[in-house]
């Protein structure tokens, strides 16, 4: 989870509305996704290691119950519309991102699973152990034929299971100490955007050649979610310095334009990641987990001093 500092002009945007609210104060949401056919929302919990759905009329459930299927803390997710799945990644990263009943011999593991999205029901398990190699599996995109591509926070590589595939492989590397989060693809279904340490990197995914985006400032902020929207990239800017919800123009491989769509709402307390519904950007505005972590000890921790979980949406023009 890696962040920048704007220096060049931008222009402000619209700011952000609640779109609903979790009641869980205790979830440390990451990740989340949308079902248009259902009009379904999906979060992900790191802490409870569980999926909540919620509906159109606002409530809330379970959609994976508490380590089902021995999933981990729960990271990106993304729904394929034409399969009708969700893919959701789940790591075990510790102390770093703290989780119930997490077994320290697999510290460094992940898992990707995928879920029908009508019924619940778990498709298929990938599994990344931490030997030779520890893992941090983080965020994830689906291009137009299905296949899903995924970051390695901690190895610097972009995974791929190619749609129907039974393997989880190594598709291309940007390099350690790049520590790459998130990840969009292109409405051409051919390249990848991917967030790193370095700024923002385009993938082909025909040749595999990775090139870096220029026009980001000197020093880059961190960024957490990444979303492809009609020629630009809107990126979450987590950490309290530059906490934004910024839109970059492309023009080739350069950003010709700044926008920053969110400069900083008062709801925001870590926002992470986001979904594009229609022309409107919902993000999870208070995941809590530097918050959570630092008062974490030993399984303890004071529940009132968190807040319910906020999506936000802000309207894209």
């Amino acid at each position: 989870m890696i962040l920048i500092a704007l220096v060049m002009s931008v222009t402000l945007l619209t700011q952000s509305e609640a779109a609903f609210k979790i009641p869980d104060p205790d979830l440390i949401p990451e990740g989340i996704a949308y079902d248009a056919a259902t009009k379904t929302f999906f979060v992900g919990s790191t802490f409870k290691r569980k999926i909540v759905a919620i509906d159109a009329g606002g409530k809330v459930r379970d959609f994976t119950t508490e380590a089902q299927d021995g999933i981990y803390g729960v990271l990106g997710m993304r729904v394929d519309p034409k399969t009708r799945t969700l893919w959701a990644i789940s790591s075990n990263a510790g102390a770093t991102m703290p989780a119930r009943g997490l077994d320290k011999s697999c510290l460094g593991c992940s898992i990707v699973t995928s879920y029908n999205v009508d019924s619940g029901k778990l498709l298929k398990k990938y599994e990344l152990p931490n030997k030779p190699a520890v893992h941090f599996l983080n965020d994830l995109a689906i291009t137009s034929n299905g296949d899903v591509f995924i970051t390695d926070t901690m190895s610097g590589d972009i995974y791929r299971i190619a749609r129907g595939g039974e393997a989880l492989e190594p598709f291309v590397s940007l390099g350690a100490g790049t520590f790459p989060n998130g990840i969009a693809v292109a409405d051409d279904g051919r390249t990848l955007y991917v967030a790193s340490a370095a700024g923002i990197r385009r993938v082909n995914t025909g040749d595999r050649s990775v090139t870096p985006i220029t026009g980001l400032p000197e020093k880059i902020p961190s960024i957490d979610g990444l979303y492809f929207y009609r020629g630009s990239l809107v990126a979450i800017q987590p950490f309290e310095a530059d906490r934004k919800v910024v839109r970059y123009s492309l023009s080739g491989d350069a950003i010709s334009k700044t926008d920053v769509i969110e400069p900083e709402h008062a709801s925001m307390k870590q926002p992470t990641t986001g979904v594009i519904v229609g022309n409107e950007f919902y993000y999870i505005a208070n995941a809590q987990l530097q918050f959570f972590r630092a008062m974490y000890k030993d399984g303890a921790y004071d529940k009132s001093a968190l807040a319910d979980v906020i999506v936000m949406k802000v309207a894209l023009r």
